[in-house]
């Protein structure tokens, strides 16, 4: 009888060891990941499940991995190249390699038919260096998961899109060598030539009321970023 109690005591530490294994090789399992790859810059005039690129074109070299409860993306040299932006004007050369004074990205998951999760705003450098590294919650069933990056409110939505995963790579994107402008020709006029680049637009809207014989106009004036 104590052979078999031993015996049965034996069993049941052992059943109970291997029940402990299974539970901490469950714990400390990595997360599935569900969306790892690199970057890509936008191109001007794309729209991602209703968030409209920037209107000029973005390079970056970076990455993003996301699983269902966390989101890193990273990247340098984020930055806007030489070439064409919205309707085909080229990027004024005082711009190109420059992050356009933009001085924060925000990051949005965005899962097929639902609504997307923007996170925190994260610095960005001047040379266009940036790291984003935060708690997320993917819905479970998350189709075709995308990660865009770009401008907007933290926490509530992305206003304009510079880089995205690879949901692009079918339009085509730019590369990092077009950050180097090419020489452009000069035209004098009357012994010089001058060049002006403004990130800045202003639009002015006028008002006219009568009242009594007496004409009020108002004025405002509303500046607002060529770029974003």
């Amino acid at each position: 009888m104590a052979t078999r109690t031993r015996g049965a005591l034996i069993a049941f530490a052992a059943a109970g060891a291997v029940a402990a294994m299974a539970v901490t090789t469950a714990a400390t399992a990595a997360p599935t990941v569900l969306l790892k790859g690199p970057l890509y810059g936008n191109i001007p005039q794309v729209t991602i499940r209703g968030v409209a690129a920037g209107k000029l074109p973005w390079v970056i070299k970076g990455s993003a991995e996301l699983t269902a409860t966390h989101l890193t993306v990273s990247g340098t040299e984020f930055v806007i190249p030489q070439g064409p932006g919205i309707n085909g004007t080229p990027v004024p050369a005082a711009v190109v390699g420059t992050t356009i004074g933009v001085k924060s990205v925000v990051a949005e998951v965005s899962c097929a038919g639902k609504p997307g999760i923007v996170t925190g705003a994260a610095p960005l450098s001047a040379k266009g260096s940036f790291s984003l590294s935060t708690s997320v919650k993917v819905p479970a069933q998350c189709m075709d998961p995308i990660v865009l990056v770009g401008v907007g409110t933290a926490g509530k939505s992305v206003k304009a899109w510079f880089a995205s995963t690879d949901f692009l790579t079918a339009y085509g994107v730019a590369t990092p060598a077009m950050i180097k402008p090419t020489a452009t020709a000069k035209t004098p006029a009357k012994g010089k030539a001058k060049t002006t680049a403004t990130a800045k637009t202003t639009a002015t809207a006028k008002t006219t009321a009568t009242a009594k014989g007496k004409v009020a106009t108002t004025t405002t004036t509303a500046k607002t970023s060529a770029w974003a």
